[in-house]
């Protein structure tokens, strides 16, 4: 009885062992759907230490100008104090009384003027956070451009790789046939040789074309933020994205991100000079107070009320330093030169994305003639193809012929799709331009 139940236990483990693994062997077997564009664009903006560095300084420039205007705003404190004390020789008899020591007061402030460098702080703030909005989204845009870019050159090499390998298969397929025929002596040796080159052109240019796939693929799974060993799939079905209508450039460069920066970085310099100057005239300070509080109540014969005192004031300081051997002047010095050195790297960058933004203009110009030609070559070819194909089964073509158009399809086909991902490339730096690439409007 007892070695009856020992087996059936032993069967039940065994029966639980293999429909565990057979639940884990289906779920390994369940294939990870590919990745989106709005997934990977994600993943980017999570991993990409330029992007979160911007995002960073966003949110600290948005703390900053919250505490700058809370310089406006009065303070209350509460301070106390309580503990012993002595005092040797006693000679206004303190400690006699009592050593303990017991101070409570609440004391509201308000500086109501303060020479204007709260003002000039705050507005340098705005600026601040301004500049650092304007640095976060052209980062944000320059990332998902780059994700989208690489997706599709990815998925552009993959097509590629199809085509070429088509290519060379047909092309060994008739080196073998013409191979054949050679040595029947249907054949001669020239064309032998030739469909042999030709199969063998095809298998480099397949190589490379695997070449081109693998390094798509680190470049997308680099862009985002992945390690190189992941093993994830892309969405093969994603094409470029091409805009339904003529792009019109009607770009101000003034509306440029970097020219945005550069009129900011002015602001924030002007001010942070004009706050240097302050300082070398006579300072000016209106500050009114009030307080409330009580001493010597603790371990005494008196009590809170005994002692509790009101007191407000309003007073005007005037301060200015006589003698500072020459540091507020060489303050104000360095103040201009640190706004001269930001505001000439912020020129140079407007200037280059200037030159960038003309160029953009002259490819748009003639993008629309070079897409055209370049997908109406891929069409015409692909319809001489199938031609071909129809007169070589019947028999009115030669093998030749049937090579050399495979080679012209192949090379239309390459010409369409680069011809996509340029338009799509000029498409995503348009909308980059007018500052609506976002999450949002990558389908768009």
């Amino acid at each position: 009885m007892i070695l009856a139940m020992i087996g059936m236990i032993r069967k039940s483990r065994y029966f639980l062992f293999l429909f565990i693994y057979s639940l884990s062997s289906t779920a390994w077997a369940q294939k990870v759907p590919p990745l989106s564009l709005k997934q990977a664009v994600d993943s980017a903006l999570k991993a990409s230490p330029m992007y979160l560095t911007s995002k960073n300084q966003f949110e600290t420039s948005s703390l900053e100008v919250k505490n700058a205007f809370a310089a406006f705003l009065p303070s209350l404190d509460l301070s106390s104090s309580h503990g012993v004390r002595g005092l040797n020789p006693d000679r206004a008899g303190t400690t006699a009384k009592t050593p303990a020591v017991s101070t409570a007061t609440l004391a509201l402030t308000e500086n109501l003027y303060d020479n204007g460098e709260s003002f000039k702080k705050n507005q340098i703030a705005k600026y601040r956070y301004e500049l650092a909005k304007v640095n976060y989204q052209k980062t944000k845009g320059q990332i998902i451009r780059s994700v989208l870019l690489a997706y599709y050159r990815y998925n552009i090499a993959l097509q590629n790789l199809r085509f070429t390998t088509k290519n060379y298969q047909e092309l060994e397929r008739l080196a073998k046939l013409v191979s054949n025929q050679f040595h029947q002596g249907m054949k001669t040796r020239k064309d032998y040789l030739g469909f042999s080159t030709r199969a063998q052109r095809g298998r480099l240019n397949v190589i490379e074309a695997e070449k081109n796939l693998t390094l798509a693929r680190a470049a997308l799974i680099t862009e985002i933020g992945l390690g190189p060993t992941t093993d994830i799939q892309f969405d093969e079905s994603i094409k470029p994205l091409v805009p339904k209508k003529d792009m019109i450039v009607d770009i101000d460069p003034n509306t440029l991100y970097e020219s945005q920066a550069l009129d900011l970085q002015q602001k924030i310099s002007e001010h942070e000079v004009s706050l240097a100057r302050r300082k070398f005239w006579p300072e000016l300070n209106l500050v009114a107070s009030a307080t409330y509080g009580s001493s010597d109540y603790v371990d005494t014969k008196q009590t809170w009320k005994d002692n509790e005192s009101t007191q407000w004031s309003v007073l005007a300081n005037i301060k200015f330093n006589l003698i500072d051997w020459g540091v507020r002047s060489r303050n104000i010095q360095i103040a201009a030169l640190n706004q001269n050195t930001s505001e000439q790297t912020a020129k140079n960058t407007l200037l280059q994305a200037q030159k960038d933004l003309e160029v953009f203009k002259k490819e748009v110009a003639d993008s629309k003639e070079r897409y055209q030609l370049a997908k109406e070559l891929q069409k015409m070819e692909e319809d001489a193809f199938k031609l071909l194909e129809r007169d070589y089964r019947s028999g009115q073509t030669t093998y030749l012929e049937l090579i050399t158009g495979l080679a012209n399809l192949l090379d239309a086909q390459s010409r369409g799709q680069e011809a996509d991902f340029n338009q799509a490339d000029l498409y995503l730096r348009w909308k980059y331009y007018k500052g609506i690439l976002s999450e949002d409007t990558i389908y768009e």
